[in-house]
């Protein structure tokens, strides 16, 4: 899956991609099965990625799909390393389901160029939640500021790593960490919808399946 979903995501927006679309599409649905057993999420995941598969192509439904995969697979994995003990690594999954939330927003929101900005090096990350909210609240969005502030405590937390802390905290940083990424990715929807968004159908799955994953 871990593979299948890098592919996707550079098939829809890197410069070039040379890969097999058919090949890529057999990986992803074959991952997602699979997650949706081992979650046991009763199809839920399997046949939502399923109905945005048949819609392929470099457009909105396929960039669900990969949000839909991407948060569900990465929230999963993060919560298998705290199982392991890996906090470090728990934390790190878990920020980036954070931080592609927050690019949906964005892009939902019309204010693209912040992520641009952040990504190139233009600005650091406290200023990119900054300005994002800032967005949000003249576009009348209530939960903004709260979903910048959890954005940015989470980017925080997950990246920068107190190696020397004992592990009874950083097991507890981790934790903190995965649930508030799983929040972020829930609330994301909210606000896209509050935004008028239209969005495809399994968006509305996506909260549900982010908290089956967390009670995991």
């Amino acid at each position: 899956m871990a593979d299948g979903v890098r592919d996707l995501h550079d098939y829809l927006w890197a410069p070039k991609w040379n890969g097999n679309e058919i090949e890529l599409q057999a990986t992803l649905l074959t991952g997602a099965k699979e997650l949706d057993d081992f979650l046991a999420a009763g199809g839920k995941l399997v046949k939502n990625a399923e109905a945005l598969a048949r819609d392929w192509g470099r457009g909105p439904t396929t960039e669900a799909l990969f949000e839909l995969l991407h948060h569900t697979y990465s929230l999963t994995a993060a919560r298998e390393l705290l199982k392991k003990g890996e906090y470090k690594s728990a934390a790190e999954k878990a920020v980036g389901v954070a931080e592609s939330a927050s690019i949906g927003v964005c892009a939902a929101a019309g204010c693209f160029p912040l992520v641009d900005e952040w990504e190139r090096g233009g600005g650091d990350f406290e200023t990119y939640t900054t300005k994002l909210a800032e967005e949000l609240e003249d576009r009348g969005v209530r939960q903004g500021g709260d979903f910048c502030r959890v954005l940015l405590a989470t980017g925080k937390l997950g990246r920068s790593w107190h190696e020397k802390a004992s592990s009874e905290t950083q097991a507890l940083t981790a934790q903190t960490v995965v649930m508030n990424a799983a929040w972020c990715a829930a609330m994301a929807v909210t606000i896209r919808e509050g935004l008028g968004a239209t969005l495809p159908v399994p968006y509305r799955a996506l909260p549900a399946l982010v908290r089956h994953i967390s009670r995991g």
